[in-house]
């Protein structure tokens, strides 16, 4: 088991960010820290409704059959990657053919179980929706694969996480896709790869070299990251999400009882450790029979469970520190400070990459109204990520 690296879960529709991400982190990495990347294995959302069509179409195929034979012609075949146009992982990128035999290994078998009264095997041959899926996604993780070196290693996250992720965006809630990304980060110490790992998302870009100084106290202590999102807080475009958020964590706090009136905690990019995380899971979730989907159904701030039960369990050694990266919650953010006086310079001098984070931008709106000032910020984010950063 490595001592620490750096982790991220990404998705096929994320490639140009991850590229940039990687790209970033090989030009800053002067102690050489191992980086994973888990690649979101899209096949579990499409297996389902695959499986449900293969059996509507055996079971029509019977019906046939009984009703005297005859031959069934399939109008419309069953497109694998449409049971995906929903979810955050849609593929989307133009890519290379690949030799699939070189990734048997990533490929599952998926066993379709047909009716009792059905004469007819799914299981005997390879569907042809079966292999296109396979043939899709096998393309994909060959692009992301090609970006593997000495430091980083591209995984997926069913290699270590595939009997907690979940198939289906539960009811009024986030989409499967973004609360598997969640689950992953909590499950990945259960690799044993590493026994701390830094998680960060792929929107990140690193500004400044970087090494293990950065991320530990001493040679056994890693730092934490706890804080009290007071930039949210402070900013009324913020204020609705931040007020939800603040409901999450309250949860959280209250479950695991953490009496902190402080509600110190983590936004973003933590330190997660295996000692940490084996406690967790067997002091909250087994006693409790959580799965990590239920930890997200009742707060889906990972961060925010591993933060709250680290103040609470004190199994390591608390050091505290400020954020690892300068996070710009919006676009708008980001480019307003862009055009500011504040410059990289400045940001390097306390962070060492900066975040682009723009999923809330669809949901809270921009800063100040009307379609105008909305697309002005967007052209001028546009402009400044292409030709600043």
């Amino acid at each position: 088991m490595q001592k620490f690296c750096f982790f991220c879960v990404t998705y096929a529709k994320d490639f140009r960010n991850f590229t940039r991400m990687i790209e970033s982190f090989n030009r800053h990495n002067r102690e050489n820290i191992p980086f994973i990347i888990a690649l979101q294995d899209e096949r579990i959302y499409a297996e389902p409704r695959i499986k449900t069509e293969l059996q509507a179409e055996a079971k029509n195929d019977i019906e046939i059959v009984s009703n005297g034979g005859g031959q069934k012609k399939l109008e419309n075949p069953p497109n694998p990657l449409n049971s995906v146009k929903n979810q955050d992982s849609t593929p989307n990128i133009n890519i290379s053919k690949l030799d699939s035999a070189n990734y048997a290994d990533s490929a599952p078998n998926i066993n379709i179980d047909s009716s009792q009264d059905s004469t007819i095997n799914l299981d005997s041959k390879p569907h042809s929706a079966t292999l296109a899926l396979q043939t899709a996604f096998l393309n994909i993780l060959q692009d992301f694969k090609q970006y593997e070196n000495s430091n980083i290693k591209i995984i997926l996250d069913s290699d270590f996480a595939k009997d907690y992720l979940i198939t289906h965006s539960p009811p009024n809630s986030l989409k499967a896709g973004y609360l598997n990304q969640e689950i992953a980060k909590l499950a990945f110490f259960e690799s044993n790869i590493a026994e701390h790992y830094l998680c960060i998302d792929s929107d990140t870009i690193f500004i400044r070299d970087f090494g293990m100084a950065d991320f530990f106290a001493d040679s056994l202590t890693p730092y934490i990251v706890l804080c009290q999102d007071k930039d949210l807080h402070s900013t009324s475009y913020y204020e609705a999400f931040a007020k939800e958020r603040l409901r999450g964590i309250k949860r959280i706090f209250d479950f695991i009882d953490l009496a902190d009136l402080r509600l110190r905690t983590c936004h973003n990019s933590q330190i997660f450790s295996s000692k940490i995380l084996r406690s967790f899971k067997s002091e909250i979730m087994e006693k409790n029979h959580l799965t990590y989907a239920d930890l997200m159904a009742i707060s889906p701030f990972e961060f925010s469970w591993y933060s709250a039960y680290f103040q609470k369990c004190k199994l390591i050694k608390e050091v505290q520190i400020e954020p690892f990266f300068k996070m710009y919650h919006t676009k708008a953010e980001y480019a307003l400070d862009r055009l500011s006086s504040r410059n990289l310079e400045h940001l390097k001098s306390q962070y060492i990459g900066v975040i682009l984070n723009s999923n809330w931008a669809g949901n809270m709106g921009f800063e100040s109204g009307g379609k105008l000032n909305k697309m002005i910020l967007k052209i001028l984010f546009f402009l400044i990520k292409k030709f600043i950063c």
